[in-house]
């Protein structure tokens, strides 16, 4: 099952822009294209986030409002449509086209003049000897630009890096999830990622709910074998917003004590897929692993450090519970609670007033990981470290530290992982720290104040509500978590 995705074609001339998705459709391209003949409703697709992964090519006219026999009239296509582009989705490929451009396409796709990807004259798409081989090798030349200017490679790197040989091993279920997005997109990415290696290994799915595919990637380096953890899928602007955050993460100072480098600072897209990558290290486990093998305190205990150095420097403020956890759950994930009972969370999401929602609380603000769960953590010889921070939140952004506890704790109740759900949901697992672990960087006090509690277990209600939707949850589990929200 591949990606339907299509071609966004920014066009000021009605007639021409009909013309060039019949001409698209029917002779150059199996997607339909999507046209837009207005600047301002261009930019408006451009802005729409449930459309930007839909879009696997733009295709602009350089002059929007025409021209005479002189020259364009403007460069609006330039000015005003490719920044957008750029800013909102930077891994899209933009071809621009214009009738003062001539010369071969093959030639001109070469060239990238304004900061495009690839140029052709207008009438290339309109002459009949435009072939789709033709078409297909614009589109080549465009997508490689892209990625090389992404990844600061040239062109004719990227190219020569789609010709290689690759001696790829996987094992059954690994090759299901590949077949979601198309095999032969699959490996031109791997290629693209540039392990440099003649063997690659792929041989464990890892489990996760990010809607990305998450396997471990084990290649060949001289005499040494490096291991990679690989994610890969069509939510481009995930594993994008996932790379922006661990460069920020960066910034605030967060060592590498505690977190992975990533392979490519930006994602490699191709075709129906995108990848990203961090180095894994040799014989390291998810927390989740080590608590199933070693115990519920061995597991908490081994990741103290990591956690230490995540919330270190956190200020007492006041905090509106609402703006915390606004967004963390939606209207589907409520659905199925008694209406008395899941009133909370039902005014949650539907923005409607509340006292338990609207009472400003004192708890301790910093970096916030977002999304801690227990396959995010991983340990290894060298200590533990923290990856996926897709949706982290940095010093002086409004982070809740106490968040990710109450995201790990239910995460690790759901799992499998040894504690009881009563202990989340009344709190016990911060009360009984030499139980449940040591969060001296997180509370207020060495014991919870009243505030924390509240926050805490209304972060806990929302995680039970998601988790109880997550098919990857044990049946029992779910019901279990639809029971005490009902109660909540």
């Amino acid at each position: 099952m591949t990606t339907d995705r299509r071609i966004l074609v920014v066009e000021d001339n009605a007639p021409y822009l009909e013309d060039l998705k019949v001409i698209l459709v029917k002779d150059l391209e199996e997607l339909e294209p999507v046209g837009e003949s207005m600047v301002e409703k261009a930019i408006e697709r451009l802005d729409d986030v449930e459309l930007i992964d839909k879009i696997k090519l733009v295709i602009v006219d350089l002059e929007l409002h025409g021209g005479d026999a002189s020259g364009p009239a403007d460069f609006e296509g330039r000015d005003l449509i490719l920044p957008k582009l750029r800013s909102n989705a930077c891994w899209i490929p933009a071809v621009v086209m214009s009738r003062y451009f001539t010369g071969d396409a093959h030639v001109l796709a070469e060239a990238t003049p304004y900061g495009f990807d690839a140029v052709v004259p207008k009438k290339f798409f309109s002459e009949s000897r435009t072939y789709k081989k033709q078409w297909q090798r614009v589109k080549e030349v465009a997508a490689a630009s892209r990625v090389g200017v992404l990844t600061g490679r040239d062109t004719h790197k990227i190219l020569h890096l789609l010709t290689q040989d690759i001696d790829l091993q996987i094992g059954a279920e690994v090759a299901k999830e590949i077949d979601k997005y198309g095999g032969e997109d699959f490996r031109s990415a791997l290629r693209l990622m540039e392990f440099t290696s003649s063997r690659i290994v792929i041989d464990q799915v890892v489990q996760g709910f990010s809607g990305l595919s998450v396997v471990k990637l084990t290649c060949r380096r001289g005499g040494r074998r490096v291991k990679w953890l690989l994610k890969f899928g069509s939510s481009f602007q995930k594993l994008d917003r996932e790379l922006a955050a661990h460069r920020r993460m960066f910034l605030d100072g967060i060592t590498r004590r505690m977190s992975v480098p990533v392979l490519w600072w930006r994602p490699i897209i191709w075709g129906s897929v995108g990848m990203i990558a961090y180095e894994f290290e040799e014989n390291a486990t998810t927390l989740l692993e080590e608590i199933k093998s070693n115990g519920l305190m061995g597991g908490l205990r081994k990741i103290g450090p990591a956690l230490e150095e995540l919330y270190r420097g956190c200020e007492v403020e006041a905090v509106i519970p609402r703006n915390c956890l606004e967004g963390t759950i939606s209207r589907a994930d409520t659905s199925g609670l008694r209406a008395k009972q899941g009133a909370i969370l039902r005014a949650l999401v539907a923005r409607e007033p509340h006292p338990h929602l609207d009472r400003s609380l004192e708890v301790r603000l910093g970096p916030q990981h977002g999304d801690l769960h227990t396959r995010n953590i991983l340990i290894g010889e060298r200590g533990p470290v923290l990856i996926d921070f897709a949706h982290y939140r940095g010093i002086g952004e409004g982070g809740v530290p106490l968040l990710d506890l109450a995201k790990l704790f239910v995460d690790i109740w759901a799992c499998g992982g040894g504690i009881p759900l009563n202990d989340i949901l009344d709190g016990g697992v911060l009360r009984r720290q030499g139980e449940y672990g040591r969060w001296g960087d997180i509370l207020i006090d060495s014991e919870p104040s009243g505030d924390e509690m509240r926050l805490f277990r209304l972060a806990v209600a929302c995680q039970l509500a998601k988790y109880s939707k997550y098919t990857d949850v044990a049946k029992e589990k779910r019901r279990e978590a639809q029971r005490a929200l009902n109660n909540f």
